[in-house]
């Protein structure tokens, strides 16, 4: 009773909490989150972790020779989905920007891999649904398909990465002119998004492995395509 009473104490004063930071972030840095965790460290998890300590009928957290406490604390630990969903946001898309260095290679590439926990994913499924993705399910498989590039822009929007944009690279080469070595552009290499060229989350439940599998695009400095018919494809859904 005593728990209800003081819960019901916190959830009427949540919505004076702060979570914003001194109002002048324009990019979510490493900072960003820091109100809001501290918010929900000494609120919500603390009177839960305090009705956890304090209920009867709990699982055995001390099976064989764990330590019964350690692992008690450990496991109903609460944590933010806001900046866990942007880390594993920011994985998929460096892992995308990896593949837009120095090379000719076009088209589909090697489809990249990651384990993401399910309580993550389903959060990834509803970001990606809600700016405009589709989503299919089965009993083993979860498919989010990503076929408009502003939802993919939406979805792994720079301001998420401190501004960082995983979707596209400028490339430049050295050049000594007059005694001094300048940067001469050469040319970019993007990530494309279509209806012909999807971005798929292809996510296995019983392994909790997501297969993400992209389209890549280069140009060189005159904005002339490498690949031309994966540039027809695109003109096509572009007209």
């Amino acid at each position: 009773m005593a728990i209800n009473a003081e819960a019901e104490k916190v959830i009427a004063s949540l919505s004076s909490l702060k979570l914003g930071s001194s109002g002048d972030d324009t990019e979510r840095s490493t900072r960003f989150w820091n109100p809001a965790l501290v918010a929900m460290k000494f609120s919500v998890e603390t009177l839960w972790m305090k009705a956890v300590w304090e209920t009867e009928s709990k699982p055995n957290y001390g099976m064989r020779d764990l330590d019964p406490i350690l692992e008690e604390r450990a496991s109903n630990k609460f944590e933010l989905t806001g900046p866990l969903i942007d880390s594993f946001l920011r994985e998929l898309g460096k892992s995308m920007y990896s593949k837009l260095g120095r090379s000719r290679n076009t088209g589909l590439m090697p489809p990249v891999k990651l384990f993401v926990p399910y309580n993550i994913f389903r959060n990834i499924c509803n970001v990606a649904a809600g700016y405009g993705g589709s989503l299919k399910s089965t009993k083993s498989q979860i498919l989010v398909t990503i076929d408009s590039f502003n939802t993919a822009s939406k979805v792994f929007l720079p301001v998420r990465f401190s501004g960082h944009n995983f979707l596209k690279k400028r490339h430049f080469d050295k050049i000594r002119q007059d005694g001094r070595t300048i940067l001469q552009y050469s040319g970019r290499a993007a990530v494309v998004v279509g209806k012909s060229t999807p971005l798929l989350l292809d996510y296995n439940l019983k392994q909790e492995k997501l297969t993400l599998s992209f389209y890549v695009q280069r140009y060189n400095k005159d904005e002339f395509s490498l690949d031309l018919r994966l540039q027809a494809l695109i003109n096509q859904e572009q007209n």
